[in-house]
């Protein structure tokens, strides 16, 4: 058996790596069972209902045609998604009265991206989310993704 001796880290390094371990015990596997939602162009022409999740190498958003959709032969091509080349994410909330007070929970996003194969087209897709009590983990997972990736972009750039 063997023992792991404790990585001595910097004040900055030690926060960063306790949120990164936060996030891959609570956000990660929501993100990989997915979400299924409405997917639309720049026209807000709807383009279909799909499953998104993070594949299993943590580096796609992917997707799947929801099957009751199958039949359609006008199957649009919707890149897949890298998550480094990400540009925006714009999260829309939506409105629930509570008891006594009014809550804003995230409904779908509005997302811009790089295609992966051409670093020069750049796409924008808006999704909502077709089930919205089960898509609050994976939306508030999804920010917590985009806030550690960025964060972590910050702190590269600045060695």
């Amino acid at each position: 058996m063997y023992f792991v001796d404790p990585v001595r880290q910097c004040y900055d390094c030690a926060i960063m790596s306790k949120s990164e371990c936060d996030f891959y015990e609570k956000s990660l596997l929501a993100l990989m069972k997915g979400i299924s939602v409405e997917v639309f162009d720049d026209d807000d022409k709807k383009l279909g209902e799909f499953s998104y999740q993070l594949s299993a190498d943590q580096r796609y958003l992917k997707y799947k045609q929801i099957e009751s959709l199958k039949s359609n032969n006008n199957f649009p091509l919707i890149p897949t998604i890298l998550v480094t080349n990400i540009i925006a994410v714009q999260f829309s909330l939506q409105t629930e009265d509570g008891e006594n007070h009014r809550n804003k929970s995230p409904n779908g996003f509005v997302i811009k991206f790089k295609d992966e194969n051409d670093a020069g087209i750049t796409h924008r897709l808006r999704m909502l989310s077709i089930d919205s009590r089960t898509s609050k983990t994976w939306l508030t997972s999804f920010q917590k993704a985009l806030k550690l990736l960025y964060e972590t972009r910050d702190s590269s750039k600045s060695f």
